[in-house]
């Protein structure tokens, strides 16, 4: 599963607005980005793997 940017950046957007942050004022280096990275990875392998267990057990549950 790739994520997807534009579902990102609105999240991104709605978490500044309500937090009353101007996007002009932050600046991201790059390790936090890096981690960012890294936990929006551990993110997508953790999803991946609920769904493949759903699969399974949807289709464990259709062969009974």
């Amino acid at each position: 599963m790739q994520q997807n940017p534009r579902l990102t950046e609105m999240l991104v957007r709605k978490l500044l607005r309500k937090y009353n942050v101007d996007p002009s004022s932050i600046e991201v280096s790059e390790e936090d980005r890096q981690m960012l990275q890294g936990i929006i990875q551990q993110i997508e392998e953790e999803v991946n793997q609920f769904l493949e267990n759903q699969q399974v057990s949807e289709n464990s549950n259709t062969e009974n």
